[in-house]
C-alpha cells in the first residue's frame, strides 16, 4: 500500500510516485488495522508500505501488479482532471478504497482486484460502498481473463459482481486492466450455456484513448458476430439425448416435477425453450430449464388469447426464480430478471406462441411438449433455422 499513519496519527501518502520522499520517521501504522507496517524502498518496485508476514490484516499482502495498477490508474485519472484520492480509508465501512474519485457529482471507488476472493466478500464490499452513496467500479486484472475458445469464456463467480450496465441500460460488461500494457479490456457477455460457459465479445481500449466517462458508463460498442451460435444447436441436442442429471440441484428437481405433472420429462422440453437471449447470464440454471419454467408455470396456465404484461409475468415468475433457480447476484445491474424475461418474450414472439399486444403480449397457442426426443430435436432444428440462421451470415 502507498499510505500509512505516523505514531501521532498523521496520514502519509507516497505520492507523487516520482518523488517518494518520506519526511516523517518510523514507526508507521496501517490505517485499516492499526498494525505496524514497514516502508519498502525498492529500486525496481515502487516504494510502498508492507505488513509483516505474520499480519492478519485483510489488506495484506499486496502483489506488485496490484500496487502498479493502483498507481497507473491514479496517474491516469489525475492527468484527466478527475481529482482522485489514493487508498482512502472509510471509517464507517472499516475498509480502504484503492482509488476514490468524483466525476460529474458522483463518487466512485475503483477496486483493482488481482487475486481470487469469495463471492460473499465481493458482494459485501459492493453493498458497503453502495450504502454510503459510493458506486464501486470493479476492475479485474487482465490475468483473470479465461478464454477457452473464440468468444468463449469461463468467468470466476466473484467476477460477476463487477458486471455493470452501460448508459443505455441494455449492454453489460465486466472490466479488466493490464498496468503493464496500459490497456483496458471490456468483456460483454452475450449468452450463457451453463454456469461455466459464457459467450461474449471482448473489446480492448488503450489507456491513452480512455476517458473517465468511458470507464464510468462503459465505452460504446458494436456487438460482434455470433459465431458461437453454431455450438448452440449441438448443445440442445446434448440436452435432449444425454442422460438428465436432475438430482443434482433443487432447480432441476423442481423443473422435473413440472414435467412429471404433464406426464413428461426434462428431455422433452418445449422447443421454444433453451435459446440464447440478452440478459440470460443472470441465471446459473440451464437455459432450457428456466425457460421451460416460464413456459410451463406462467404461460401454459393462461387461456389462449389472454393478454399479459411484463410486470404480471415478473410478479408471477420472480418468487419462483428467487426461491428455486440459481441466480447470479448482480448488485450493479438493476432489473436483471426483468430484462431477461422481456428479451425471452421478444424471442417467443418470433416463434408464434405469443404476439405483441400494446405494452404486453397475447398468448396465441398452447405450449406443446414433443412426443419423442427425435421430434423435439427436429423442432429445435426448425426454430434454429428460423430464428438464428441469418445472424450467422
Amino acid at each position: 500500500m502507498f499510505s500509512a499513519k505516523t505514531k501521532h496519527g498523521t496520514h502519509l501518502t507516497l505520492y507523487p510516485f516520482h518523488d517518494s520522499g518520506v519526511i516523517a520517521p518510523p514507526p508507521y501504522y496501517c490505517s485499516t488495522c492499526g498494525e505496524e507496517v514497514v516502508l519498502k524502498k525498492g529500486k525496481i518496485r515502487r516504494w510502498h508500505f508492507a505488513h509483516r508476514h505474520s499480519s492478519l490484516c485483510r489488506g495484506a499482502p499486496e502483489s506488485e501488479e496490484h500496487l502498479e495498477g493502483k498507481a497507473v490508474l491514479l496517474d491516469w485519472l489525475e492527468n484527466l482532471g478527475a481529482v482522485p484520492r489514493l487508498e482512502v480509508f472509510l471509517p464507517s465501512l472499516g475498509r480502504r478504497a484503492d482509488v476514490l474519485f468524483t466525476w460529474r457529482r458522483e463518487t466512485y471507488a475503483l477496486e483493482y482486484q488481482c487475486s481470487s476472493i469469495t463471492p460473499e466478500e465481493a458482494l459485501q464490499r459492493t453493498h458497503d460502498y453502495l450504502s454510503c452513496g459510493i458506486t464501486p467500479i470493479w476492475i479485474y486484472s487482465s490475468g483473470l481473463l479465461r478464454s477457452t475458445s473464440v468468444q468463449t469464456y469461463s468467468i470466476h463467480t466473484f467476477e460477476w459482481t463487477g458486471l455493470r450496465a452501460d448508459s443505455s441500460g441494455c449492454g453489460t460488461a465486466i472490466t479488466y486492466f493490464s498496468p503493464e500494457k496500459h490497456r483496458f479490456y471490456f468483456l460483454y457477455p452475450r449468452a450463457s450455456l451453463s454456469s461455466q460457459v459464457t459467450f461474449g465479445d471482448l473489446y480492448t481500449v488503450e489507456l491513452s484513448e480512455m476517458s473517465p466517462a468511458g470507464l464510468v458508463h462503459l465505452p460504446p460498442v458494436i456487438p460482434g458476430e455470433k459465431t458461437w451460435m453454431r455450438m448452440w444447436l449441438r448443445t440442445k441436442k446434448q440436452w435432449r439425448y444425454s442422460r438428465s442429471r436432475w438430482q443434482l440441484h433443487s432447480d432441476t428437481r423442481y423443473v422435473r416435477v413440472l414435467f412429471a405433472q404433464r406426464r413428461s420429462d426434462i428431455p422433452y422440453f418445449p422447443s421454444e425453450a433453451g435459446w440464447p437471449v440478452d440478459g440470460m447470464t443472470c441465471f446459473n440454471t440451464l437455459p432450457h430449464h428456466w425457460q421451460s419454467m416460464v413456459l410451463l408455470s406462467f404461460l401454459d396456465p393462461l387461456p389462449v388469447n389472454t393478454s399479459f404484461s411484463l410486470q404480471t409475468a415478473v410478479e408471477t415468475f420472480r418468487p419462483a426464480a428467487e426461491d428455486i433457480l440459481r441466480l447470479k447476484p448482480f448488485p450493479l445491474v438493476p432489473n436483471s430478471i426483468e430484462h431477461a424475461l422481456e428479451q425471452y418474450f421478444v424471442l417467443l414472439e418470433k416463434t408464434g406462441i405469443i404476439q405483441k399486444s400494446g405494452d404486453g403480449w397475447k398468448k396465441e397457442r398452447d405450449v406443446y411438449l414433443p412426443g419423442s426426443i427425435d421430434e423435439g430435436y427436429k423442432m429445435d432444428q426448425y426454430y434454429f433455422a428460423r430464428l438464428f440462421t441469418t445472424s450467422l451470415k
